[in-house]
């Protein structure tokens, strides 16, 4: 039996420059996984990066949901469940700092949505998408651009949540759907 070479364990950033450093490249290679296809190593680059900004910035902070923000394009393609977890993760402390009335936060709401389309969750994708169009009104009046913007991109969810569930009826399950998330 061959000697096995214990494996170098990763020590902990020396400083919080290159904590930062780390939570770059940690986010990075979370894409760069995504992009191959690789679902299992793009969890284990999120789920890391996720707690390091935690542990930089503070569980809940608007900083740590930045992070969560940042992973959602690589975990929407693969792992579309870690990706309505930080989605959500990402709303809260939005809500909770910001409150309902900022552009942030709607933000925030159409990420959720656009995560949950991913996950096949189309009713909560639609109310998700409907909060966003809410706060664009409060913020901008029904004649604003970004208002007319967010009520074109939630027909098109309804429009694509109908196909969506057409199509499970027909062949019993989902077939994966490819999204971007802003």
């Amino acid at each position: 039996r061959p000697l096995r070479r214990p494996r170098p364990s990763a020590s902990p950033p020396r400083t919080r420059d290159d904590a930062l450093r780390l939570l770059e490249l940690l986010v990075a290679l979370a894409r760069l996984h995504a992009a191959e296809g690789d679902g299992d190593s793009t969890e284990r680059c999120a789920r890391r990066a996720r707690a390091l900004g935690n542990q930089l910035f503070g569980d809940g902070s608007l900083e740590a949901s930045d992070v969560c923000t940042a992973l959602l394009p690589a975990c929407a393609e693969v792992r579309p469940a870690l990706a309505v977890d930080l989605a959500a993760a990402a709303l809260l402390p939005r809500l909770r700092t910001l409150g309902l009335r900022h552009e942030a936060t709607a933000s925030s709401h159409r990420n959720l949505g656009l995560a949950l389309l991913a996950a096949g969750e189309w009713e909560d994708a639609i109310g998700e998408y409907e909060e966003a169009l809410q706060i664009e009104r409060a913020l901008h009046g029904d004649d604003a651009a970004a208002v007319r913007h967010a009520v074109d991109v939630l027909t098109a969810v309804r429009r694509r949540a109908a196909a969506g569930r057409n199509e499970a009826a027909a062949s019993e399950h989902l077939a994966p759907h490819r999204l971007s998330v802003p």
